[in-house]
């Protein structure tokens, strides 16, 4: 009775001159129409939580955009305005959202969310955690939400494609178990489009420790253009019992006509690499000389080689000094390595641009371009 009721009132509003937030599918609004009339049922009896066997639809289908009227889904998205009217403004909320006309009831809902200091791109991504932690007032009674992704062995290298991939408003779930290590490195690539349109990332991990508390480390916080980020996370299986990575993008088409994003994700314990970050193919056939990224890597972020300055040995303080000088040296050949393509290439542009000078030498030794030897290392020349 009251679902139906909540109907009655929606069609008042539409017939006020609100008319696309009932009859238009193809503008994020009539979603929402099937979703706050099941909301409203929990509203007026309370008790009776019928409401939950559609909330379970959408605990099993979080990848579809909230806009989606598939199925049960748009009954199932009455979790959403659990969501609002918990969280920003009770039942004051769903009435300001309904009765504001703002050309379609997703916008409606912005407005309201603005109003209250936040926004939509704000909001969803705490809507996708809580439904993972399924922290609502009624939370218990809901199933677990479906996993995208369950990793238990590493390295992990995971292009995420096909039925299950998230939509825009809509989210993936990626648990990864502790390991043999305590520290697990993550690292999250995608395009940075849809359709033309460029894409809100929010790709986050939630720590969680066994007393229940939580908390969250961010890999891209939804700026626009941002789509490939990385962290590594230490006291994994001591700290940390649960690490599950939520994934949602965000892209400005109000309509559920927009299909999955793929995308792709990483996960290595210890110190080990990423994939393509140990890539030896660009090794010189002259023996052991160090491939360009090999020897970036080790000066951006070790500096393991032989250093020298024209006038002698650098002393292990000067030399780190040099290392994290963000506008000496190393910054510079850091700069060269994104510009060029060849190991010749390089050493021209250091030697120009970063004042270095790169060179050969079997064992240390001062015999330039002695590529003979298996035992070449790079010999960088720092010019004063």
């Amino acid at each position: 009775m009251a679902h139906e009721f909540y109907h009655v009132l929606q069609f008042t509003i539409a017939l006020g001159g609100c008319w696309q937030y009932m009859f238009s599918d193809g503008d994020g609004s009539s979603w929402a129409v099937e979703a706050t009339a099941t909301w409203a049922e929990d509203e007026v009896y309370d008790d009776v939580n019928a409401y939950r066997y559609f909330v379970d639809e959408h605990m099993a289908r979080t990848e579809e955009t909230l806009n989606s009227t598939d199925g049960a889904l748009a009954y199932a998205r009455s979790i959403f305005f659990k969501f609002i009217s918990e969280n920003w403004g009770g039942r004051q909320a769903l009435y300001d959202i309904w009765n504001t006309c703002n050309g379609n009831l997703f916008n409606s809902i912005n407005v309201h969310l603005l109003g209250e200091g936040s926004s939509m791109k704000e909001a969803f991504p705490d809507f996708v955690r809580r439904v993972l932690q399924r922290d609502f007032e009624e939370g218990n009674l809901y199933d677990d939400v479906s996993l995208h992704g369950n990793y238990a062995s590493y390295p992990v290298n995971q292009e995420i494609t096909g039925s299950r991939t998230p939509q825009s408003y809509g989210a993936n779930y990626l648990k990864f178990q502790p390991a043999s290590s305590e520290r697990l490195n993550f690292r999250f690539e995608a395009d940075d489009q849809y359709q033309g349109r460029s894409i809100a990332w929010v790709v986050s991990l939630i720590l969680e420790r066994s007393n229940g508390s939580y908390e969250i480390e961010s890999i891209l916080g939804g700026a626009k253009a941002e789509s490939e980020g990385e962290i590594s996370i230490d006291g994994v299986g001591s700290e940390w019992s649960k690490i599950t990575m939520m994934v949602v993008p965000m892209v400005d088409i109000v309509t559920e006509n927009i299909g999955g994003i793929t995308y792709t994700v990483q996960a290595t314990e210890g110190d080990d690499p990423f994939v393509g970050d140990d890539d030896d193919d660009d090794d010189d056939d002259a023996g052991g000389e160090q491939s360009c990224d090999d020897l970036v890597s080790d000066i951006y972020f070790g500096c393991d080689f032989a250093i020298e300055d024209s006038g002698g040995d650098l002393s292990g303080d000067e030399a780190y000094a040099m290392c994290t000088d963000d506008n000496g040296p190393w910054d510079c050949l850091y700069e060269c390595a994104d510009v060029v393509g060849s190991c010749d290439e390089f050493d021209a542009c250091a030697a120009e641009m970063c004042k270095v000078t790169l060179s050969s030498t079997a064992g240390g030794g001062d015999d330039d371009d002695d590529d003979d030897d298996g035992g070449a290392v790079r010999l960088l020349t720092i010019e004063k």
